[in-house]
């Protein structure tokens, strides 16, 4: 299947990593409540109780989940002072790898009362902006707004990617298929002359 390009590779790089914080947006994201101090005291290690605070800021923030190698240092270092951790005698990466973060996604989405990705709404929103003819960035970017305000954990980029490009072929072919059932050979002969004309004059034919 051909997949169309929706953003530039510096755009994909940024939409797929969380974003610079300020000290202010640290103190709001990393802020431990009751309920967070509670799920926190049942973890054991400490780098995954900052890989654990970590995730839920980026959730916060973004509505979605990262990988750990995209976790900025400068909120690493934040989260590490913030629950009293050296990280001069830890190796935070090391410990935190993936099969950890993914166990801890459901706790993170528990937290914050979100639902996780749902496949079936995903594409029943992209189907219905491919039908209104938004362009495919657009699209892209209206579902993860969409998402958002649903409260409904939103994928990496490579999942809009393959399911608009998805969309997009399967409406082509749908269109296709029509016009061979219904176009009669003088429908056909009227738009063969029709597109034969030039431009300037086709939008007043219409």
């Amino acid at each position: 299947m051909s997949r169309i390009k929706l953003l530039q590779a510096s755009e994909i790089r940024a939409f797929d990593t969380p974003i610079i914080f300020n000290h202010f947006q640290q103190d709001h994201l990393f802020n431990i409540g009751n309920d967070l101090e509670t799920e926190l005291n049942k973890l054991r290690h400490p780098c995954s109780k900052m890989g654990f605070l970590l995730q839920l800021g980026y959730f916060k923030f973004h509505g979605r989940f990262y990988e750990v190698a995209d976790f900025k240092d400068s909120d690493v270092s934040y989260v590490a002072k913030r629950l009293g951790l050296n990280l001069k005698n830890l190796n935070f990466h090391a410990f935190y790898n993936k099969q950890m973060a993914w166990d801890h996604r459901e706790r993170v989405l528990s937290l914050v009362k979100w639902k996780p990705f749902d496949e079936e709404v995903f594409r029943h929103q992209i189907e219905r902006l491919v039908e209104s003819q938004l362009i495919p960035r657009k699209i892209l970017w209206e579902t993860r707004a969409y998402l958002y305000r649903q409260g409904i954990e939103a994928p990496a980029y490579d999942k809009y990617v393959r399911v608009i490009s998805a969309t997009l072929i399967a409406q082509s072919k749908r269109i296709n298929e029509t016009l061979e059932t219904y176009l009669t050979d003088v429908h056909r002969h009227v738009l063969d002359k029709f597109l034969s004309k030039k431009s300037p004059s086709q939008r007043s034919d219409i």
